[in-house]
């Protein structure tokens, strides 16, 4: 997965804040994606060899795309709340239990810690808890 800021997406007023912030839980749901193998279930899964090797006894021919990792543009005034969540893989409160590893939120007294030391002071904290919204969803087993 690769995050990158794109200079042609923007918000149309820098002051107004959207409700919901879909684009900032689509990245965060990219991220938890990417750190735990999982793939986007709405987006279309490669044939693997053994069922092209199912095709092709059928004669069927079948044409498979290049796998290019996911790429996911953010709007120029997002990136730092994105690149601030990306550091913060180390800050998440979790509880182990008998049905495995749930996935409780961001700590964010540590959070706080870190946006002062990486010099992020300026990160707006309903960002962070947007892209932490679209992580949890994938990391407790959603999609």
């Amino acid at each position: 997965m690769e995050l990158v800021p794109h200079c042609g997406l923007s918000r149309p007023d820098r002051g107004a804040r959207r409700r919901p912030q879909g684009k900032l839980i689509e990245v965060g749901a990219a991220w938890a994606r990417a750190v735990t193998g999982r793939t986007d279930p709405s987006k279309p899964t490669p044939p693997d060899e053994e069922m092209r090797a199912e095709f092709a006894r059928l004669g069927v021919a079948i044409e498979v795309p290049d796998a290019d990792p996911e790429t996911v543009e953010v709007m120029v005034e997002l990136w730092p709340a994105v690149r601030l969540f990306t550091r913060l893989g180390t800050q998440w409160r979790s509880i182990a239990g008998y049905s495995g590893v749930t996935w409780i939120g961001l700590d964010y007294a540590a959070v706080d810690v870190a946006m002062r030391r990486l010099g992020a002071e300026g990160v707006n904290f309903e960002d962070l808890q947007a892209l932490e919204q679209g992580a949890l969803g994938v990391l407790n087993g959603g999609v």
